[in-house]
């Protein structure tokens, strides 16, 4: 979100997960506020499977967190630092690996086997909408910005696809397995193995940057293995297999 506002998941010396929202601007000065939610008591008792991902909406009146065992939590009404009511929005045999909110606060779900949308999320029956057969890894989609018209986009192997709440959209052809997208001034960021080192390994990444409205490659380069790609204060940082910060 947008406010100062985080959000963390994590297990304390064996104890159940625990999921915090940080306030990192309260009243007080210099104290920062916490709400602690437990994910086993959510789960009847049950300490559920690992959290894969975490969504927060741009108002922070709605958050979603995905479930290695494929379900997805909706927590809603007023905003997330304060008691929320929850439920279960989705379950699915496969691992949830992608959830975002557009601006009309409609939830996309990827999962590893496919992609759906939910609209009016706070209603006791969301209206869901199945979108495509096609999933994608971890780390493997995304929302793009109104360059897109704030489309849910996904990697799966050889291509992009393209969503609108009740559309699939796009399909893009795009020869590869990639290992990691991030979306960056309108351009879409893609990382994969390099196909001459593939076998290897100790392979080098290409990390090529699409500029979407115009159509055409902005920048193409070799990286070593990478970590993560990161987009904060408009600048676009990536993070290498050991730590490097290009």
């Amino acid at each position: 979100p947008k406010q100062n506002i985080v959000v963390t998941v994590g297990e304390d010396e064996a104890a159940p997960p625990i999921l915090r929202v940080w306030n990192m601007a309260p009243k007080l000065a210099d104290i920062t506020s916490v709400r602690y939610v437990d994910l086993t008591t959510l789960n009847k008792g049950v300490s559920p499977c690992d959290v894969t991902c975490i969504v927060v909406s741009d108002n922070v009146s709605n958050m979603a967190v995905g479930l290695a065992d494929g379900t997805v939590w909706l927590f809603y009404r007023h905003d997330i630092t304060r008691e929320q009511r929850y439920k279960i929005i989705h379950q699915d045999k496969a691992a949830i690996t992608g959830l975002a909110f557009n601006k009309e606060v409609a939830l996309f779900v990827a999962t590893e086997a496919a992609v759906h949308s939910y609209r009016k999320v706070s209603d006791s029956k969301p209206i869901a909408t199945f979108l495509s057969d096609d999933g994608c890894g971890l780390g493997l989609s995304l929302l793009t910005d109104h360059h897109q018209y704030h489309q849910f986009l996904i990697a799966p192997k050889n291509k992009f696809l393209f969503f609108t709440v009740d559309d699939p959209g796009n399909n893009l052809p795009m020869d590869g397995t990639r290992s990691h997208i991030a979306w960056y001034r309108g351009c879409l960021v893609s990382v994969s193995f390099a196909r001459r080192t593939m076998l290897k390994q100790d392979s080098i990444c290409d990390l090529t940057i699409y500029d979407m409205s115009n159509k055409f490659i902005g920048f193409t380069g070799t990286f070593p293995p990478v970590k993560a790609l990161l987009v904060e204060w408009g600048s676009l940082f990536v993070i290498g297999k050991n730590n490097e910060l290009y």
